[in-house]
């Protein structure tokens, strides 16, 4: 595998991708704008007069992770952009008629995901910083481990979304698959949960969702190795069979 063949086809990946990721960034670019107003409203604007406790913790937690949803959308752009082109027939085409190996395609594809997960977390991180700051409260680990642990969970959906595309050659199909991966034990857990009456919310809300995104941490890396080297082994698998 020539260093050249690959940047070449990460290159393709990203100009497949680039109109999805310049509306990402547009959306989180917006969110960003709101956020920093609603944050300095609550210091010297009139969300001062917020008094319920409650109503303001909602609207922060609202603040800090509303744009990260489209930040991290990025990651997502990849499976539409990339996967689902990769299935009509000129892209099928050109992959049959390049004389480079499955390995080399999808290694190009997951490095790419990979560049784009961590630069993901990068902005997520420094914009939960800065409101962090804006807020009066301290940046910590904990923070930074919760953004990855919301990176590495949107690239787990997006490695099983791309395999499932490539499995059912639809984006609908596969996204009902993945659907029913999900709701299946999700429904269990429901089902087998118990009930609490008149739950009230955290004193700080936004501290509870770090506190425990943060606790999955060593989970989420090891889940997010394992999940790349299941989708770089997996689409090679998927490419060299339909080659024969």
């Amino acid at each position: 595998m020539r260093a050249s063949t690959l940047k070449a086809l990460m290159w393709r990946e990203q100009i497949l991708a680039r109109k999805s990721f310049l509306i990402n960034l547009l959306i989180f670019s917006l969110c960003t704008l709101m956020g920093l107003l609603v944050m300095l409203s609550f210091r010297v604007g009139n969300l001062r007069e917020i008094k319920g406790t409650e109503a303001r913790c909602l609207i922060e937690a609202m603040v800090f992770f509303y744009p990260q949803v489209s930040i991290f959308s990025c990651i997502l752009s990849m499976v539409e952009a990339g996967t689902v082109k990769d299935e009509l027939i000129a892209w099928k085409r050109f992959r049959r008629t390049t004389p480079v190996s499955p390995i080399c395609f999808a290694a190009a594809r997951y490095l790419m995901q990979l560049v784009v997960s961590v630069s993901a977390c990068v902005v997520a991180f420094v914009y939960t910083a800065a409101m962090c700051l804006i807020s009066g409260r301290s940046v910590t680990f904990r923070e930074l481990k919760a953004v990855i642990v919301m990176a590495v969970a949107v690239s787990v959906i997006s490695i099983i979304l791309q395999l499932l595309v490539m499995v059912f050659h639809s984006l609908d199909k596969a996204g009902f698959a993945l659907m029913v991966m999900f709701a299946v034990p999700w429904t269990i857990y429901v089902f087998r949960a118990t009930p609490t009456q008149n739950a009230a919310l955290p004193a700080d809300l936004l501290i509870y969702c770090f506190d425990k995104l943060s606790g999955f941490f060593t989970l989420a890396v090891l889940l997010g190795i394992a999940a790349w080297c299941l989708g770089l082994f997996g689409m090679t698998a998927l490419l060299k069979r339909r080659e024969k």
